[in-house]
């Protein structure tokens, strides 16, 4: 399906966006919001190399307020590096990042957070034998001495509540499941300020039931005008979340297109986004396209296909529910970033 590789997916894309596509294909951009003339964060010709290895090559890349944007790529794309400059997390070693317009120094995740950017990784940061509001107290900028406990735990509530978190903030860490902890991770951000916020891989750590609240949080917070960077692997829930996506490939961007998270669920623009992933004309990629594009492909799945997702429901069984075809790349990673 990707034959040649992101980028000739990205211009196949961007043909068809051009006129060459049907008219179902075209109701996709058209659902798409319209974003401000100026994007929340604006990433400029960012480098970043380790030894032996470029992991950014002069990428550039705009992040505007109310929107999802997914940032595509397999593994060794650089997509995690790239966020975690813009985060503080690692330093370009060129480039600049800019907020509304105006250059900014971004040296730890300190002053990332200071600019009201934040990071949800993989891996949770809380304590497990803290309750919920004081591992969101310790979290909080200039903590004072004296904590009122009862005032953070009302806005706490105030806050899972508008965005449907249902989080106990007297309930110990440890004792909440996967997606709860996670939960915890963006209320932090949320009281500490944070407009921008990057989600690392988000459903790698959760189980099949809980993804489905997630993508419900990333709704409400861009209705809310936050702006939500995703970055996957994983086609299927981009093309359900995602407004805008960026194709990354070894360390580049190949380009970004828009998509419409409405658009994603209508039979008719899967078609059309299936026949436009589909032209490429290669069957032989690893990174895995979404079942319902597969079901919506004019010339039906495969044989090679068909066997594929037999053998998934096999490794389904046998790995008690964790369907490794869903990590699946595009080939295998060159360099440890990602």
């Amino acid at each position: 399906m990707f034959q040649g590789g992101a980028r000739r997916l990205y211009e196949a894309i961007r043909n068809r966006l051009r006129g060459e596509m049907t008219t179902e294909v075209a109701t996709v951009e058209s659902i798409a919001p319209t974003p401000p003339s100026q994007p929340m964060m604006a990433l400029r010709s960012i480098t970043k190399k380790f030894p032996g290895l470029v992991a950014n090559d002069a990428v550039d890349l705009d992040i505007f307020g109310g929107e999802v944007h997914a940032v595509l790529g397999e593994n060794g794309a650089g997509k995690s590096t790239l966020m975690k400059v813009a985060y503080g997390f690692y330093r370009a070693d060129s480039g600049e990042v800019q907020l509304n317009g105006q250059t900014v120094k971004i040296r730890t995740p300190y002053d990332a957070r200071r600019l009201n950017i934040g990071m949800v990784f993989q891996n949770f940061t809380l304590i497990p034998a803290f309750s919920v509001a004081e591992n969101i107290a310790l979290f909080l900028r200039d903590l004072p001495l004296l904590m009122d406990k009862k005032k953070i735990a009302r806005e706490i509530e105030e806050l899972s509540n508008r965005f449907g978190f249902s989080i106990d903030p007297n309930q110990l860490a440890g004792r909440l499941s996967i997606g709860e902890q996670q939960k915890v991770e963006v209320l932090k951000l949320l009281l500490a300020g944070a407009r921008l916020l990057v989600f690392d891989e988000p459903t790698s750590v959760l189980p099949p039931h809980e993804v489905d609240g997630l993508l419900q949080v990333f709704d409400r917070l861009k209705e809310s005008g936050f702006a939500v960077i995703f970055i996957t692997h994983k086609l299927d829930e981009v093309l359900r979340s995602a407004d805008r996506i960026t194709v990354m490939r070894k360390g580049t961007v190949s380009g970004t297109m828009l998509v419409g998270a409405a658009a994603a669920a209508q039979a008719g623009a899967n078609r059309g986004c299936c026949a436009l992933l589909g032209a490429t004309g290669s069957r032989d990629s690893k990174l895995e396209r979404s079942p319902q594009l597969e079901r919506d492909r004019p010339d039906g799945p495969s044989g090679r296909d068909r066997g594929r997702r037999r053998a998934s429901r096999q490794w389904t069984d046998r790995s008690r529910g964790r369907n490794p075809w869903s990590r699946a790349m595009l080939d295998r990673p060159e360099a440890p970033a990602r």
